[in-house]
């Protein structure tokens, strides 16, 4: 009788521990408050003006180094 009780223990023990970690892992992640939404949502604003201007110099001075390719190679055939 012991054995038979001591094999039933163990399946039971290891759903029990199986079921407790599931009921945990919906514990760890809190739902987000508004102020951290807002809080997240103002910093993505705030990187995006300051990434427009970075990425328009940018831009710039792209457009100004081939400029300056096309005025080498204009001057390079004059003087051939």
């Amino acid at each position: 009788m012991k054995k038979f009780f001591l094999l039933a223990l163990i399946p039971l023990s290891f759903l029990c521990f199986i079921c407790s970690g599931c009921s945990r892992a919906k514990e760890a992640e809190p739902e987000k408050g508004s102020i951290d939404k807002f809080t997240e949502q103002t910093g993505r604003e705030a990187a995006e003006a300051i990434k427009k201007p970075i990425n328009k110099a940018k831009d710039i001075d792209k457009m100004a180094q081939e400029r300056l390719k096309n005025l080498e190679k204009q001057d390079a055939e004059k003087s051939e």
